[in-house]
């Protein structure tokens, strides 16, 4: 635990060592006596005046938004409101912080690449660069991004594989997961209750080592510049974030509900359907005010003396049968990838290809649309989410793999885990049959949609650890494209319903 203590301009955090040990104490001394005083004066400082967006937006009025949808829109919560304030000791100490993005196109640029030479005006980029403006000149505490976010992609994929995208070195400190429009477009047919798949994925990530402070950040498509007001949010999402405490950013109550099907030309891209620059002000400036207002009550509970806040203890899950105890990491091998421009792969799965007819190996096919750009790629400017795996198009197309499900770790002896595979939908989508050796009948797998997504299917549960193959066999021609294979714990199972 943390006890702050501010002398002069000084901020002493004494925080209790593990393992029984007397406190030990960080210090961290500001350079110059009115530095801490010009930290200050640059969080009262009005935000629209130094954003990236100054120019442009000058006020709530200017972003077309009143204060009182505001207020309903940007919804803080205890978990996060206390984890988000222990995290801005780290920056009052001069440590940098980890900033995590999880979500679908909206998150990877879509329909901003589309309207504009670079993506500097996304949601996240518009927040880091306020902070490098207003925060790091006087603390020092830079912010350290990894975009993990994938077009077409939900948080079923993210449960499974963010731990195989992470650096070692990375810090998971400020988490936002935008999976609204994602999950909706791809789980709404689901027979498993639509927000288990975040449910499961933000369980995860409360549970980081760090304590990260997680928030919630909801979008609205288009269907033609008409809001589609159904998304996450009103099948299950509102009631995970009351549920854990889980700060929310939302643009929902600004175009819905929309009974007269009036179009909303401003909030979107040109392509009619991604959130427009003006939507992703809106949610930046409410992430700001949020991280503002915690940097300012770490600092006063510095100057009173205040403990570090509780990091919360998880609930009981919702939507999925969980023991309380220690669930063994989801088990990933996925040909995705959020960052074409990083040669890091970290799978967790073994995965071998031991037989093949008639499949390719594809990689680097970039998702959503780019335009062609010059040298190398830049994720300021271009979309870096691409995708590769097994393909193939032809009838009677056979692929199999050895996949090893690890012996011990948390799992006993007599514990099992289900195995999942990965696919790319597709408008021209091929059928196959996928069956696990000594663990038939198998299931079919049709990749035929009118979106390009990432879906997960499941080819079997109860499955032992040890040596399986896997079998693929194209029975209807179009193109079938295999992107991963994934195993979960088999007791992480829904709820009866």
């Amino acid at each position: 635990m943390y006890r702050p203590i501010i002398i002069i301009s000084t901020i002493i955090f004494l925080t209790l060592a593990q393992d029984g040990q007397r406190p030990t104490r960080i210090e961290k001394t500001f350079e110059n006596p009115s530095e801490l005083d010009a930290l200050k004066r640059s969080l009262e400082r009005n935000p629209f005046e130094v954003w990236y967006f100054k120019d442009e937006f000058k006020s709530l009025e200017d972003m077309s938004i009143t204060p009182e949808i505001y207020n309903k829109e940007a919804v803080e919560r205890t978990t996060t409101k206390d984890r988000l304030q222990n995290v801005m000791k780290k920056a009052l100490l001069g440590q940098n912080i980890g900033v995590t993005i999880m979500g679908g196109s909206i998150s990877a640029g879509g329909g901003l690449i589309n309207d504009y030479s670079d993506l500097r005006g996304i949601y996240y980029r518009v927040f880091i660069d306020w902070w490098q403006k207003a925060i790091q000149p006087f603390t020092g505490s830079n912010i350290e991004l990894r975009n993990l976010a994938v077009g077409g992609t939900g948080s079923d994929f993210f449960s499974f594989c963010y731990k195989t995208f992470m650096k070692p070195q990375d810090s998971m400190d400020l988490i936002f997961l935008e999976f609204s429009v994602s999950d909706y477009a791809i789980l709404r047919n689901s027979q498993s209750p639509m927000a288990l798949s975040l449910e499961r994925l933000t369980r995860q990530l409360l549970k980081e080592k760090n304590s990260s402070a997680v928030m919630f950040v909801n979008f609205v498509p288009a269907n033609l510049y008409i809001p589609v007001c159904d998304n996450l949010e009103n099948n299950g999402q509102t009631m995970l974030a009351w549920h854990y405490g889980i700060t929310s950013f939302s643009i929902r109550d600004s175009l819905c509900p929309n009974t007269r099907n009036k179009k909303f030309a401003a909030m979107f891209s040109s392509d009619q359907n991604h959130p427009s620059i003006l939507a992703h002000a809106q949610i930046a400036m409410m992430i700001i005010n949020s991280v503002r207002d915690a940097l300012r009550r770490s600092i006063e509970s510095s100057e009173q003396g205040f403990h570090h806040l509780p990091s919360h203890d998880l609930p009981r899950s919702v939507y999925f049968i969980d023991d309380q105890g220690v669930i063994p990491d989801p088990l990933c091998y996925t040909l995705i990838t959020p960052d074409i421009t990083s040669k890091f792969f970290n799978p967790s799965l073994s995965v071998k290809e031991i037989a093949n007819v008639g499949f390719k190996q594809v990689k680097d096919v970039s998702i959503g649309f780019d335009r062609i750009s010059s040298g190398a790629l830049n994720p300021e400017r271009s979309r870096t989410d691409w995708y590769g795996g097994w393909e193939a198009e032809k009838e009677n197309s056979i692929l199999k793999l050895q996949i090893d499900l690890p012996f011990g770790g948390l799992l006993s002896v007599n514990e099992t885990r289900g195995v999942v595979i990965v696919i790319r939908s597709n408008g021209y989508g091929g059928k196959a049959e996928v069956w696990l050796e000594k663990y038939k009948p198998g299931i079919v797998v049709d990749t035929y949609s009118t979106l390009e997504q990432t879906r997960l299917s499941t080819v079997a549960h109860q499955v032992v650890s040890g040596s399986h193959v896997l079998n693929i066999k194209v029975v209807r021609a179009g193109k079938f494209t295999l992107c991963g294979v994934l195993a979960r714990a088999f007791w992480l199972e829904p709820m009866p319903s």
